[in-house]
C-alpha cells in the first residue's frame, strides 16, 4: 500500500511529464533566451494537522519546480526582496519613532496634562506608527526594485507557468513552509 506522499509525488510527476519544459524564453520578462537558466519555485500543500497540548503541528508535502527565468529577472526578484526588508525595517523604525513622537506633540499643543488616556494613545501610537511603517516600506521596497527593471514581473506570477498553475488548482501553494 502506497503512502499519500508517494501517491501525491507520482500523480505531481505524471503532470510534469505531461507540459512544456524544454522552453528557454524567460517566463518573467518573455523576451531573453535563458539558455536552460532556470528558477527554483517551492510548493506547498497541507497534508495533516496534528493537534497537541504544546501546540499544533503542521505535516506539508514540499515540491519544487524550475522554470525558465533569465539573469535580469532573477536579479530582480532578489532585489525586491532585499530592499522590501531594508525599507520595512527602516519603516518600522521611524513608525517607532512617529509613534512616540507625536502624542507628545499633540498633548503638548492642547496643553492637556497626561493621564490614563495618554498612555493608552502613546501604546496605539506607536503600534500603529511600526506596522504602518513596515507595511509601508515592504510595499515601497518592491516598487523600487520593479520599478528599476521594467517589463520584469513578480515571482507569484510562475503560478501561472504551465507546470505549477494545475498544482496551484489542486490546493498547493507558492513557497515552502516555515
Amino acid at each position: 500500500m502506497q503512502n499519500v506522499k508517494s501517491i501525491y509525488a507520482d500523480n505531481v510527476q505524471v503532470q510534469m511529464d505531461k507540459a512544456d519544459i524544454n522552453s528557454t524564453i524567460c517566463w518573467f520578462c518573455d523576451k531573453i533566451d535563458t539558455e536552460d537558466d532556470k528558477t527554483e519555485i517551492y510548493l506547498q500543500k497541507l497534508l495533516n494537522t496534528n493537534i497537541g497540548l504544546t501546540g499544533n503541528k503542521y505535516e506539508y508535502l514540499v515540491l519544487s519546480r524550475r522554470i525558465p527565468c533569465c539573469r535580469i529577472c532573477r536579479r530582480t526578484h532578489e532585489n525586491a526582496r532585499k530592499w522590501s526588508s531594508i525599507l520595512m525595517t527602516l519603516g518600522g523604525i521611524a513608525g517607532l519613532l512617529a509613534g512616540l513622537i507625536l502624542p507628545f506633540v499633540i498633548f503638548l499643543n492642547l496643553q492637556i496634562t497626561p493621564g490614563k488616556n495618554f498612555n493608552t494613545i502613546v501604546i496605539c501610537a506607536i503600534f500603529g506608527g511600526i506596522v504602518s511603517g513596515g507595511i509601508l516600506g515592504y510595499l515601497l521596497g518592491r516598487k523600487i526594485a520593479f520599478a528599476l527593471a521594467p517589463g520584469t514581473k513578480p515571482e507569484t506570477y510562475a503560478g501561472q507557468h504551465p507546470l505549477i498553475e494545475p498544482l496551484m488548482s489542486e490546493g498547493w501553494r507558492i513557497g515552502k513552509p516555515e
